[in-house]
């Protein structure tokens, strides 16, 4: 089969770019708490105050970012407001699990955060196996960001960043998402 050189020069492109950051830009722990409003509260809590933990000079905690994001007017009561841009940053978060490239910074530590407070929306089990191949990758790194070496430290289960993907996202063993190949038979005699 060949293949044509216009064919083959699109190979070169490269994986789709991210979505730029969303505005208005957020502190670490503010941004997990928006993108976290319907997610249970004791595991967002829990990832608030993480993030309030590895960036001490803003929110340290839930509360205090709630408080914040009131005050700037991109929460009224327990809702995001439009000026948040709730929806764009959900998409970015899953652009992010859906891409090739392994998260760093900033986007790294909010998608860790975002499944430790299960605030994520894994719809498929290819986005469940993506993020977790994720958290792997991003706990090999050599230079681990300061809130994944928090939560690290207040995860269960997770001795250092390369065990955090099995205490957080344990492997998903239900098959009916899964492209499951049995292979051949031909060994067994039949």
């Amino acid at each position: 089969m060949k293949i044509s050189r216009d064919a083959l020069a699109s190979f070169g492109k490269g994986p789709t770019p991210l979505p730029p950051p969303v505005e208005p830009c957020l502190q670490l722990v503010e941004e997990l708490v928006l993108l976290s409003l319907d997610a249970p509260q004791r595991p967002a809590r829990r990832a608030a105050r993480v993030a309030g933990g590895a960036y001490p000079d803003g929110p340290r905690d839930h509360d205090g970012a709630l408080r914040s994001l009131r005050e700037r007017s991109l929460v009224s009561g327990n809702r995001a407001t439009p000026d948040a841009n709730v929806a764009a940053r959900r998409d970015r978060m899953l652009a992010i699990v859906r891409g090739a490239a392994t998260p760093a910074g900033q986007d790294a530590e909010l998608l860790a955060l975002l499944i430790a407070a299960q605030a994520l929306p894994l719809d498929s089990g290819n986005d469940h196996l993506r993020a977790r191949t994720h958290l792997v990758s991003i706990g090999r790194a050599a230079d681990v960001p300061p809130a994944i070496a928090e939560l690290v430290d207040a995860t269960r289960g997770a001795d250092d960043p390369s065990d955090l993907a099995d205490a957080l996202l344990p492997p998903d063993l239900r098959l009916k998402d899964a492209k499951f190949d049995p292979g051949t038979t031909g060994s067994l005699g039949i």
